[in-house]
């Protein structure tokens, strides 16, 4: 993403839910939980979509579900039961969905997401 004059500040470590609330003030775009990135890349896709939505002012749909891990160079890898995740998803009502299985790259699923 190109970005002009935008900083994203994230964060990770040492945060407690008595401390979302300072850590936020502080101006954190992003707070990375450890037990949550390490058990569940499944979140990677989501949370890129919803930086590049913020950096691009382009907002992603209600309908759209998305996930997936993303790697170091922007490719998209399948998480475990994808087909009851979406399944799951359509049954609280998303209809829209961004997967490894219908993207290969990080780019592409931006594209798609913030259109």
């Amino acid at each position: 993403l190109a970005v002009e004059d935008t900083v994203l500040v994230g964060s990770s470590g040492g945060i407690t839910l008595g401390r979302i609330r300072e850590v936020c003030e502080a101006g954190v775009d992003l707070i990375s939980v450890g037990a949550l990135t390490h058990s569940a890349p499944a979140a990677d896709l989501a949370a890129s979509l919803a930086i590049a939505s913020a950096v691009l002012a382009r907002p992603i749909a209600d309908s759209v579900c998305a996930f997936g891990e993303v790697g170091l160079l922007g490719e998209l890898r399948p998480v475990a039961m994808p087909k009851n995740r979406v399944s799951e998803a359509k049954r609280i009502g998303f209809s829209d969905f961004v997967t490894p299985e219908r993207f290969k790259t990080l780019e592409e699923a931006i594209s798609y997401a913030t259109r």
